[in-house]
């Protein structure tokens, strides 16, 4: 189970939310307009916040049935709910080009980050480290700030 903790400063705002897709923890996660729950962000969208834990939605079946017809139980299936994060500093990964300490990132449509153009895209946080940066595919830390107006300084 994939779980996140914030890198820096206290514990932060969490609300806990039903997810109407599969989610794991570290992702950016945003309100789905049909279901009213929480799904992966779509690119270049207002997250509502990261995901702290892994979650699958309702219905997702525990049960599968093995070759003689027995029933099997997934004991790893996560639950249905997962606390989301609103501010902090958090270990996000990077899915576009590197990013440098003060570059400003948007969501991409797989919940991760990927660097911003301010005046076009929606900033919704800074990268504060590390100091070496973070290539394709490492974990950026990114100070979330996730207001309407996406400004961040």
């Amino acid at each position: 189970m994939s779980a996140i903790q914030p890198l820096y400063g206290w514990d932060g705002l969490k609300i806990t939310y039903e997810v109407s897709v599969t989610v794991l923890g570290g992702q950016l996660v945003m309100v789905d307009g049909s279901t009213g729950k929480v799904k992966i962000t779509t690119a270049n969208a207002m997250p509502l916040g990261i995901a702290m834990t892994d979650a699958a939605p309702a219905g997702t079946s525990d049960t599968t049935v093995d070759a003689w017809g027995n029933s099997v139980i997934n004991a790893s299936l996560p639950g249905q709910y997962t606390a989301v994060a609103m501010e902090g500093v958090f270990k996000i990964n990077n899915a576009g080009a590197a990013l440098i300490l003060g570059d400003y990132v948007k969501a991409t449509a797989a919940g991760d980050v990927t660097k911003a153009t301010v005046g076009t895209d929606v900033i919704i946080g800074k990268v504060v480290g590390p100091a070496a940066g973070a290539g394709t595919g490492e974990k950026a830390h990114v100070r979330l700030a996730l207001a309407p107006s996406g400004n961040i300084t």
